[in-house]
């Protein structure tokens, strides 16, 4: 006999696991850790009142005729109808209701069960229904992983992201501009301070993630990062790291770092660990869609980069290997393809299928990748910058004179483009015989170059002030004499991999060069009537 029952579940949950490792050496792979799994996990509480509730009580005590159930006596609650699954070893589960393809939802029923319910009230006794299936493997690979050590000044690390700046409006250009010569600025004068902390040795590491998934894979919502483990040798204190979500905001440099996480140490695991926590509404940890706008595209591609500063890096450098996992959750969506529905009772229904329940069901993918980092490599690779001041007094912000600058870069081997920002002006308070107009300028250029099977890259800063003085020369006869004067000042943070002697010797090469070209176009004080 079949016992149907008004039952609510408070959640139906399909969840599929895939797992992945990735090793990042000279040669690195990406392989398939082991067998993706796949659950459908029913929750129904037995309350008495919201989900197995007295009307639900009624219809098993009716259907049953006050005879004693002290078996295994089940009722059914409604079926979970399945689409798509080809692509799943769900068949098997299906056989015997293909007609329907569909699942049916049952729960245990008995006269002891029934008189618990009805004494309960709001308190929960769980029932769990579980099916476990297994997916098909991805012909395609949804993860990408980059690690990658770095050294100091990565509060312009941003830079290094596809040229950013010049997807940027006009209008936002001026205030990266202006951050990014604040910062190299700072840093070329703060290098010379004994206390500055780019002198103890501080090293980040940089984890790029990027999910990439078909187009036709429609996403809800977007991806998560969930948890982040990496393995580290000894219990040490936690003043020494600092982890954060990097994430631009509006496509501003500004706020590229946010959300600072705490991170906790894992004594079983001897490793450091974050895991997301409910209450986190920040969005720090989503990943970032990156070509939304491209209607042709084949992939959908999602991007986060978690940055990891280490102020105190001895103990990793007793290591050769550096091990961590990375879970990645993608609401609303499973790899598979797989759909379902389901379907109760109610008051109005009569069929002994079942009504369907919009959102009743909850799909979610999970991407756990193991890494394991070459270490030595990894330093060897690792980005060497370092940062330069020049000043060149009486030339003057023309464009003529960055037409100048551009053309020693290219006899240097450096490819360059450059972004000129609108020209702000300025007038001094007038004196008894002179009158003061400042013009400043400021362009943005970046270059490179190749260094063998590395590229050399340069981010110059140019700020210039042009000085326009009127000044009343009383004699014989008075007349007026404009006097003009200018400087220039380049602001310049050079990267490369592996060689920073190489890298100082460029830019060394670059100031002679360029002193010798602007210092035999100086501008003294210019007359006129």
């Amino acid at each position: 006999m079949t016992i149907y029952a008004r039952v609510n579940p408070e959640t139906i949950k399909l969840i599929e696991t895939y797992y992945y490792e990735k090793y990042i050496d000279s040669n690195e792979s990406l392989e398939e850790k082991e067998a993706p799994k796949g659950k459908i996990e029913v929750i129904i509480p037995y309350d008495g009142h919201k989900y197995f509730n007295q009307k639900a009580i009624q219809d098993v005590a009716k259907q049953i005729n006050n005879n004693s159930l002290k078996g295994e006596a089940k009722a059914l609650i409604g079926h979970l109808a399945i689409s798509n699954y080809d692509k799943t070893d769900l068949e098997n589960l299906l056989s015997e209701n293909q007609k329907n393809q569909s699942v049916p939802l049952k729960v245990p029923v008995n006269n002891n069960i029934l008189s618990q319910i009805d004494q309960l009230g709001e308190d929960k006794h769980l029932c769990v229904i579980e099916y476990n299936y297994q997916p098909v493997t991805p012909e395609f690979k949804p993860i990408y992983l980059e690690i990658q050590v770095l050294d100091d000044y990565n509060d312009l690390r941003f830079l290094q992201e596809d040229k950013i700046l010049w997807n940027l409006s006009k209008d936002n250009r001026g205030d990266v501009v202006n951050y990014i010569a604040d910062i190299i600025a700072e840093q070329i004068k703060s290098g010379f301070e004994v206390n500055n902390d780019s002198l103890k040795g501080k090293l980040f590491i940089e984890i790029k993630i990027r999910l990439a998934l078909p187009i036709e894979l429609k996403l809800s919502k977007l991806p998560r990062i969930k948890r982040l483990s990496i393995e580290w040798p000894t219990l040490t204190s936690f003043q020494n790291f600092g982890l954060n979500f990097v994430k631009y905001e509006n496509s501003s440099a500004k706020n590229s770092v946010s959300h600072p996480l705490n991170i906790v140490y894992n004594p079983l695991n001897k490793s450091l660990e974050w895991i997301s926590q409910p209450t986190d509404l920040s969005g720090g940890t989503e990943l970032k869609q990156t070509n939304s706008d491209n209607s042709n595209a084949q992939w959908q591609n999602y991007e986060i980069t978690m940055l990891l500063g280490i102020i105190q890096p001895g103990e990793l450098y007793q290591k050769t290997n550096l091990e961590g996992e990375i879970k990645i959750e993608i609401p609303g969506l499973l790899l598979s393809g797989l759909g379902a529905r389901f379907y109760g009772f109610n008051n109005n229904n009569d069929s002994k299928f079942g009504e369907y329940k919009k959102d009743a069901t909850e799909f979610k993918s999970r991407v756990i990748t193991n890494f394991n980092l070459n270490l030595n490599e990894a330093f060897q690779k690792r980005i060497r910058s370092t940062a330069q001041e020049f000043v060149f007094n009486n030339v003057l912000p023309t464009e003529e004179n960055l037409r100048i600058i551009k053309n020693v870069l290219r006899s240097q081997d450096f490819s360059s483009d450059s972004i000129t920002l609108k020209p702000s002006q300025s007038q001094s308070s007038n004196q008894s015989n002179s009158q003061t107009t400042i013009t400043k300028q400021k362009w943005l250029i970046y270059a490179e170059r190749s260094e063998g099977i590395d590229t050399m890259t340069l981010w110059i800063v140019i700020p210039g002030e042009e000085k326009k003085t009127l000044v009343t020369v009383r004699g014989r006869i008075e007349y007026k004499q404009e006097e003009t004067t200018g400087k220039l000042t380049m602001y310049l943070l050079g990267k490369l991999p592996r060689h920073s002697d190489i890298l100082i010797q460029r830019m060394n090469a670059l100031q002679r060069e360029l002193r010798k070209q602007l210092t035999s176009v100086q501008q003294g004080p210019a007359t006129g009537l």
